[in-house]
């Protein structure tokens, strides 16, 4: 619906390619048994969480045409919006702080309690994301490689915290998994040092692969200038 609010906005279909596919990524994290188990293994949900934050939101972010950003920044009542929300600084410190409030036990307690909660921590998750990998994997106007690769720095440190505390505790932080039967012969505590594993390691392999993009072009040797001579020794 996004790609028709203006007549002249035309997305690619790599565009709608990236879009059905993190449409796909947000229907097996959210809809599918994953959601169930989720409630009952704490590795489970961080899988989840995972699939919302480093599938579907980066192939949701690419299926943005360029164009189409362009047009809402320039928008009287949502313009600054647009603009404040893919500043380099504002994306990096939304995601990050969502991602680690969701993660202190009272809230992530309440999350397991109600369902809205849990909704609202899912809808969160997706749209700080998604502004976030737009802004890292957008056009250039928005962010230089230098401040991207930052971004992507302070998200894998930022995001270790929480990782740290769920792999290396020695008690269960949210209690609700301790009240629900335990799937395959988990045992509480192994489940959460394993969800802490989890989330380590796929939030750093998806920022070094991001980091790796993003510095390609810095990586290319420069050709040589045309009519200059390379030096004889």
């Amino acid at each position: 619906m996004l790609y028709h609010l203006h007549p002249r906005v035309r997305p690619q279909p790599r565009h709608r390619l990236c879009f059905w596919a993190g449409m796909a990524c947000v229907v097996v994290a959210a809809f599918s048994p994953l959601e169930v188990g989720a409630g009952y293994l704490l590795w489970l949900h961080m899988l989840q969480h995972m699939l919302l934050m480093l599938g579907a939101a980066p192939l949701l972010a690419a299926s943005l045409p360029p164009a189409f950003v362009g047009w809402l920044a320039r928008r009287p009542r949502v313009g600054w919006v647009v603009q404040a929300l893919w500043n380099p600084w504002t994306a990096t410190a939304l995601y990050n702080a969502v991602v680690v409030l969701w993660h202190v036990p009272a809230a992530y307690e309440w999350v397991l309690r109600s369902e809205s909660a849990h909704a609202l921590q899912h809808a969160t998750f997706l749209f700080t994301a998604v502004v976030f990998w737009a802004v890292i994997l957008g056009p250039g106007r928005h962010a230089s490689p230098g401040q991207r690769l930052v971004a992507l720095g302070v998200s894998a440190v930022v995001q270790f915290l929480p990782a740290f505390a769920l792999a290396v505790s020695d008690r269960v932080l949210y209690s609700p998994y301790l009240e629900v039967p335990r799937l395959w012969g988990w045992a509480a505590l192994d489940d959460q040092r394993w969800a802490g594993v989890l989330m380590w390691v796929g939030m750093n392999l998806a920022y070094a692969a991001a980091a790796l993009w993003v510095a390609r072009p810095l990586l290319r040797p420069e050709p040589p200038l045309r009519g200059v001579e390379e030096p004889r020794v």
